[in-house]
Order: structure tokens, then sequence, then C-alpha cells
């Protein structure tokens, strides 16, 4: 009994097409202009349809994209960035942010 009607939309960012993941960061500079705010259920609606996805997603959206931001990330000086190991695992991120590169540093105690 699987109908396209009772298919959950894809939250995995990491597998989305690079086009839609673009829609999805534009909307959310748009919406967040600097700084990560509260977005309204109707936001959460309209991101989903700019990025292609049911209007009904909007909560399961927000969800998905609020974890995705849950990382250990700071700016530095410029446009450099610090984060934990998760930081650079999640496209979203890393693209909201316009990173580029990412270099992996080990700390190791003796």
């Amino acid at each position: 009994m699987s109908s396209s009607d009772d298919e959950k939309p894809d939250m995995e960012f990491d597998y989305w097409p690079t086009p839609q993941l673009e829609e999805l960061c534009s909307g959310l500079h748009a919406c967040w202009d600097g700084a990560m705010v509260a977005l309204t259920p109707n936001q959460w609606r309209d991101l989903a349809v700019r990025a292609g996805l049911p209007e009904e997603s909007g909560e399961e959206l927000q969800s998905a994209v609020l974890e995705e931001f849950e990382r250990d990330i700071s700016s530095l000086e410029g446009n450099v960035m610090i984060g934990d190991g998760s930081a650079s695992e999640s496209r979203l991120v890393a693209m909201f942010h316009k990173i580029k590169h990412i270099l992996y540093l080990s700390l190791i105690h003796i």
C-alpha cells in the first residue's frame, strides 16, 4: 500500500540536487538576513515550496534544517570558520555558509 501520496519528502540534504539545495539556502538567507531567527509556520511552508517540496512539509523541513544547524561552528576573522568534525558533514551548512574548502586538524596528546 504505497502510493506517491504516502511518501514523505526526502529531508536528507546530502542527497538533494545542488539547484534544490541552493534554492533552500537562498530562502534561508532571505529569511534569516544574517541572524538565525525563529520563522513562522507560513515561512517554513514557503521555504518548502521554494525548495520544490509540498507545502505541507514545512514543519518537517523546519525540524530537518534546525537539526543540521545544531552543529558546533563559529566564524573567525575574515571568512574562516572553525567547527567540530560534524560541522563539515552537512552540505546544507557548508553551502549556507559558502564554505569552499575544509581542512581537518587532529590534536594528539602524548
